[in-house]
C-alpha cells in the first residue's frame, strides 16, 4: 500500500483517461475535500484510506467532448481509535453531504480494530492508498483464498439493490432520459462484474483488479462452473463487456439498456441461488432463500443492531418487535429484495405471488409505523422505493 502525504501533488492519481492532468487535479481536489470533512466531522481519526477503482488506476471517468463525468465511487476507509458506532452514524450523514457536494457517490467505512477478511480490506491492503495519517493496515495482508465466502453473497445482494435503485421510477418503459439510461447501464454492468467476482471467490481465484479478474474468469468459467455455463453460455461475453465498460466507457455503447438490465437481473438471481447452494451444501429440492435465512439468522446480530440504531437516530421511530426479530431485519430485507426483483417481467407484468412473498418478509417489521399503511403489496413501484430507501444500511 502506498502513502500519499501531499494531495496537491496529483500525479499519483490514475484512472481510465490516462495522462489527463485536469481530471487528476479534480480528483485530488475531491479527495482533499473528503479528508478535511472527515477530520472535521468524525472523532479520533487515525488514518484515511482510498480504496476501489481510483486507488488502483481503474476509476471510471467518462470523457465526452472534453466534458468529464466521474462514474466510479470514492470508496473511503476511516481508521479511528474509538467510538465506531458514533462515527458510523456521522459517516452516513457525511456520505450524503459529500456525494451532493462532489456530484459523485462517496462511500465511507469506519474501522476501529484490525480488518476482517473481507473483499474491502483485501483490495485495500493490496492496492489501496493511505491519503491521511500513517498506514497501519498493510501488516494485516492476507491471501485472497482467506476472504470470507459470505462476502460473495453480500456483494451480490448489494448489486441487486443497485439494480433496484436504477429503475425505481417508471419501469420498464420504451424510452428513458439519458440520465436514467446511464444509470441502468451502470448498475447492470456492475451486476455482471459482481457475478464474476463472486464466482472467483468460490473458486479461491479472486484478484484485486478488474483486468486480472476478467482474464481469470474467462479461463475458468466453463471448466469450474460447467453447470452454470450451460445455462448462461453468453455470461463470459457480458463479463468481458462490463470490464471493458468499467475501464473505458467511451468505447462501449448499449442499444437497449432495459434488455441489459433484465439480463443482469436474471443471471444475478440464478447466481444467488447457486452461490447459496454451494456455500451451505444444500439439496436441489430446498429453497435457497429459506436456507439462507436459516443459516444466517444468528450471524447478523451486530449488523441488525447497527441498522436499527442508525434508522432510529435518523427517523426517531421504531417498532419494538424489530429489535428481537428472528430472522433479523437485515436478512428479511435481502429476501424481500430477491423476490421483488424476481416479480417483474419485461412487458411490465407483475407476479403478484412473488411480490406478496417479498412483502411477507417486511409485514411485521416495517421500520416507520406509517410505512405499514402506505406500502401497497400490489404496487411494485412502491415496494421498490421502500427497498431503495431502507436497504442501504443493511
Amino acid at each position: 500500500m502506498k502513502s500519499i502525504n501531499d494531495l496537491s501533488n496529483f500525479d499519483f492519481i490514475e484512472h481510465t483517461v490516462p495522462n489527463h492532468r485536469e481530471i487528476n487535479k479534480e480528483i485530488a481536489k475531491h479527495l482533499d475535500i473528503i479528508v478535511k470533512e472527515i477530520k472535521s466531522n468524525l472523532h479520533f481519526v487515525k488514518s484515511v484510506y482510498l480504496t476501489g477503482g481510483y486507488s488502483r488506476g481503474e476509476g471510471t471517468v467518462l470523457n465526452t467532448k472534453n466534458k468529464f463525468k466521474f462514474i466510479s465511487d470514492y470508496d473511503i476507509l476511516v481508521e479511528t481509535h474509538y467510538l465506531k458506532l458514533y462515527n458510523l452514524l456521522k459517516s452516513k450523514k457525511l456520505e450524503r453531504k459529500l456525494s451532493e457536494k462532489l456530484n459523485s457517490l462517496v462511500e465511507i467505512n469506519v474501522l476501529v480494530r484490525k480488518p476482517s477478511k473481507r473483499i474491502l480490506f483485501y483490495e485495500m491492503i493490496q492496492e489501496g492508498l493511505c491519503i491521511h495519517g500513517q498506514d497501519n493496515l498493510s501488516k494485516f495482508r492476507f491471501p485472497s483464498n482467506q476472504i470470507d465466502k459470505y462476502d460473495g453473497l453480500r456483494l451480490l445482494f448489494n448489486r441487486m439493490q443497485g439494480l433496484v435503485v436504477a429503475v425505481y421510477k417508471e419501469f420498464p418503459r420504451a424510452t428513458y432520459s439519458e440520465y436514467w439510461n446511464d444509470k441502468i447501464i451502470k448498475e447492470s454492468m456492475k451486476g455482471f462484474l459482481a457475478i464474476a467476482e463472486s464466482l472467483l471467490l468460490l473458486s479461491d481465484k479472486y484478484l484485486p483488479t478488474y483486468k486480472e479478474r476478467n482474464k481469470v474468469f474467462q479461463d475458468i468459467f466453463k471448466k469450474d462452473f460447467f453447470e452454470l455455463y450451460v445455462q448462461m453460455v453468453d455470461l463470459e461475453y457480458f463479463v468481458d463487456l462490463a470490464t471493458k465498460w468499467k475501464l473505458n466507457p467511451n468505447t462501449i455503447s448499449v442499444s437497449n439498456p432495459v434488455d441489459l438490465w433484465f439480463k443482469a437481473r436474471d443471471y444475478m438471481l440464478k447466481i444467488v441461488d447457486y452461490y447459496i447452494k454451494r456455500l451451505y451444501k444444500i439439496e436441489d429440492n430446498e429453497n435457497p432463500i429459506d436456507v439462507f435465512l436459516k443459516e444466517r439468522k444468528y450471524c447478523e446480530i451486530w449488523t441488525n443492531f447497527k441498522y436499527i440504531f442508525l434508522k432510529f437516530l435518523n427517523e426517531n421511530q421504531m417498532m419494538p418487535e424489530v429489535i428481537w426479530a428472528i430472522p433479523p431485519l437485515t436478512l428479511r430485507l435481502k429476501a424481500a429484495l430477491y423476490y421483488t426483483l424476481e416479480s417483474i417481467y419485461k412487458n411490465g407484468w407483475i407476479d403478484g405471488h412473488k411480490l406478496n412473498k417479498a412483502y411477507d418478509f417486511l409485514r411485521p417489521l416495517t421500520i416507520n409505523a406509517n410505512c405499514r399503511k402506505n406500502l401497497d403489496i400490489t404496487d411494485w413501484k412502491t415496494m421498490v422505493e421502500f427497498l431503495k430507501n431502507n436497504y442501504s444500511l443493511a
